[in-house]
This record gives structure tokens, sequence and C-alpha cells, in this order.
């Protein structure tokens, strides 16, 4: 492999010196290579590293990037704010005019919205929603699905599904218990009873595990389209179905739209999809690259923080810069949303489309999954099923050769693209045809190599 980061890699020794597994880690691999990459600076789709290595990225910082790195206009909306205001007062002590404009533009746009509650992270959101459900509904557990991830916090970080409970031991479905290899060390033990975990697209499931216990299960919570796994869609009818008897059993559905809010158009993927939830999440490309989170909901459900004891605070909810970035990120999306979303498709479409024929080229099977719209989608070798814009069931891709994608990973790094762990793509505004048209020949390049390695490896 190439020496083409000494200096980051110098970084890298001092970095792990102080910051013991980074600044955010979990059981996959971040970094292609040993040596981490240490930013000099970013422009649109474009990043050059601390040695002078300039990248096309596809990183997006996990989805917020929806207008690229430094769009101009965002920017000078902060530097304007930053000429003559600060950046935080302290949360529910000092307001601004724009905190009335945001919340308006949020009511505005996501269809279940007539009322807000702006944080920080997306999973702070999550846990304020989790409050408003409980406290709404008089009911503790959560129902949600196997493999969503929804934030890091105890309660909803464990998503894998025991299948060795059955109705006589308990819940259909419970998460797993401690002593699972799954079960992250530090976690509460206590967690594993507030959640019942289901199969998502499951109707039989949902209606035994909704009707059982309905009387327990105050929030039901789901990503409608699981970005996280890997783009995995709703089946037709599965959430109008999930609709129908949430609202008969009076259990709060909550859509987390942390990713797709915004990332599938401005009404997210309630609108796209047509099935409106009691409230959601929001987070990543609201704050366009600030962090700022919010819930929104019908005011039936987020007036309880007025009606009951219902606590949400944090000193940066609704910090004045990240105020400012929302309002800023929002009103270039609905300037620019005849073009902006148009031609994020389209550049996802050609850039899907080329890595296919590259690989029917060199006869090596591959697959993509994508969120239809919105700039994400996932990578797959060794799975010959083509192209899926649709995937329903995570079946549809196993068999997955991740370690032949690690390799290749390496190989694209080296050539001046980087890409995400675990097979995973976003798109942003900044990316250009021009960039894909150089994305596809590394592509190439590094499909080329990682096949002479395999070969190389089996003399």
């Amino acid at each position: 492999m190439k020496d083409y980061l000494p200096k980051c890699g110098e970084l890298t020794k001092k970095f792990g010196e102080v910051y013991p597994a980074g600044h955010t880690n979990a059981r996959v691999k971040f970094n292609a290579t040993e040596a981490s990459i240490f930013a000099e600076r970013a422009e649109g789709s474009h990043v050059w590293d601390m040695d002078g290595n300039e990248y096309i990225e596809y990183v997006n910082a996990y989805g917020p990037l929806l207008l690229g790195h430094r769009h101009p206009r965002w920017i000078d909306a902060l530097k304007d704010h930053l000429d003559h205001n600060t950046t935080v007062y302290g949360s529910g002590i000092i307001y601004g005019e724009n905190d009335i404009h945001l919340g308006q533009k949020l009511v505005k746009h996501i269809p279940c919205a007539e009322a807000v509650k702006l944080c920080t992270t997306g999973t702070e959101a999550v846990q304020t929603a989790i409050r408003i459900a409980r406290a709404y509904s008089g009911k503790d557990k959560i129902l949600r699905f196997g493999s969503f991830y929804h934030g890091w916090v105890d309660n909803i970080y464990i998503n894998k599904i025991d299948d060795e409970y059955n109705e006589e031991d308990g819940p259909l479905y419970k998460v797993l218990p401690k002593d699972n290899p799954y079960y992250p060390d530090g976690v509460s033990p206590w967690v594993r009873n507030e959640s019942f975990v289901i199969p998502y697209n499951n109707f039989e499931m949902l209606e035994k595990t909704i009707e059982k216990y309905n009387d327990k299960i105050g929030m039901c919570l789901v990503e409608p389209m699981a970005s996280d796994v890997f783009c995995m869609h709703p089946l037709p009818g599965y959430l109008e179905r999930m609709r129908e008897l949430c609202t008969k059993y009076n259990i709060v559905l909550c859509f987390d739209e942390v990713i797709t809010g915004f990332r599938l158009g401005l009404g997210g993927v309630q609108e796209y999809l047509g099935v409106i939830p009691d409230i959601c999440t929001l987070g990543k490309s609201l704050g366009g690259g600030l962090p700022v989170a919010a819930v929104v909901g019908k005011k039936e459900f987020m007036n309880i923080f007025q009606e009951k004891n219902v606590v949400s605070g944090g000193t940066f909810n609704g910090f004045s810069l990240g105020i400012t970035a929302s309002l800023a990120a929002i009103s270039l999306y609905e300037e620019l949303a005849d073009t902006l979303y148009s031609t994020l498709e389209a550049v996802t479409d050609r850039l899907i489309g080329g890595m296919h024929e590259i690989c029917k080229k060199y006869n090596v099977a591959f697959t993509t999954t994508e969120c239809t719209k919105g700039g994400i989608f996932y990578a797959f070798f060794g799975i010959d099923n083509g192209r899926i814009k649709r995937l329903t069931d995570v079946s549809m891709v196993s068999g997955a050769d991740y370690e032949f994608y690690d390799r290749f990973w390496q190989f694209m790094q080296e050539e001046g693209i980087l890409i995400m762990f675990g097979a995973r793509w976003f798109i942003g505004g900044g990316h250009t045809m021009e960039d894909i048209e150089k994305t596809l020949t590394v592509f190439e390049m590094s499909l080329q190599k990682t096949l002479e390695y395999y070969e190389e490896k089996k003399k």
C-alpha cells in the first residue's frame, strides 16, 4: 500500500494518546488505513488532508452536508450572524426572532408538525420523543425494530432481536439478554426490559405484539425508510397498518427522520410515503452542518410539556448560531428545491449505474440498495442481485463480501476517493458530474487492484 499519509500518521499517534477510540466509536472499523485522515480544509465535495492529498468524499459527515462543505451562502449567513450576535445565550432565558421563523418553517414543511421542541443531536431528539410518548400515553414500553439505530443511549442502543424468547417466556421478542455477545459493555442491564424489538416488515409480528401488549406499549419508534439498515423500505401497507394500530391502542407513533428529514424532500419521508406520524425527530440536514435537532409533532402530543411535568433541557437547545444555520439551510433547500433534489437523483443514478457497468465488465458480483431519493445507497460486492431500489428484507443482501470491500476501500482512498465503512455512500449537493466521472475511473482502477490482490493471495 502507498505511504501517502506520513503527517496524518504522526498525528494519529498523538491523537490516540489523548482520545482512546476517537471521538465516536462502535463495533466497526472507521478508517481504511491505520492512519486517520486529518483534514486541513474542505469545499463542496472535496477534502484536503494535512499531507496535501485531495479527496472526493462520500462520507458527508454521516448525512448533514446536503448542501456540501461550505456552501457560500450558508457560510455568509453564519458570518453575518457572528458579526453582530453571540453563538449561544443559554436555553430558555434569551430568545431571538429567528427562533420563531425556524419553528414556522418546520411547521410549514413537515406534515406532522404543529409545534416544535429544539435540541442539539438526533440522539437527544429521540430521548425527548420517548418522554413525550410515555407522558402522553401513560405507558412505558417502546416498540422498536431489529437493527434500527436511534442513537447511542442505553435504552435504545441494543437493537438485535433475541429469537430464543417465546410467548411462554414473556414478550414475543425482547432485546438481547445481558450475556449475549452483542450486548455492549457499560450498558445498564435494566434497559432490556424497556423495549419490544421485532422484525421490520413482518405484519404478523407487528399485529400480534401490539394486540397482546398494547396496555404496556406507549410508543412505536421507527425509521420508516431505514438508511442505517441498507436503505430498507417498508412493504406496501406496512406503515399504514402501523398507523392504524397505534391510533387504535393509544400508542404514540414516532418517525425517526434524523437522516431522511429534508434529504427526501422538504417534507421528508412522511410526505414522500404519505403516512403521517404523531411526532417525528429531525437532525443532521436540519442544521446544514451544525448540530441542531428537533422533535416536531401535533399539538395534542407536543403540548404535554405544558400540561405535565415533562422536562427537555439543554444549554444549547435553540442556540442562536444553530438557529441561523438551520434557517439558512432550509431557505436554500426551499430555493433550490427544483434543482437540488433532481440533481441529487441524477448524480446518484449515474454513479450507481456506472458502478454496475464496471462490475459487469469484470464479471464481479455486485449489488446496490438505495433510498430511492436522497443520495444514500449501499454498494455490496459478492452478491449478484443487481440494483435494488426498494430493499424490503435484509436477506436480499446476505452474503456480502465485506473483506473484499475493505481492501477496495483502501485502494479507493489511495487514489483520492473517501468512502464509508460498511458499504454505505452519502451524496450531497456539492457533488458534480465531474466528480462522479472521476470516481468511476477510480472505482474501476481500485476494483482491478483488489482483484489482482486476491489473485496474488491465492498463489
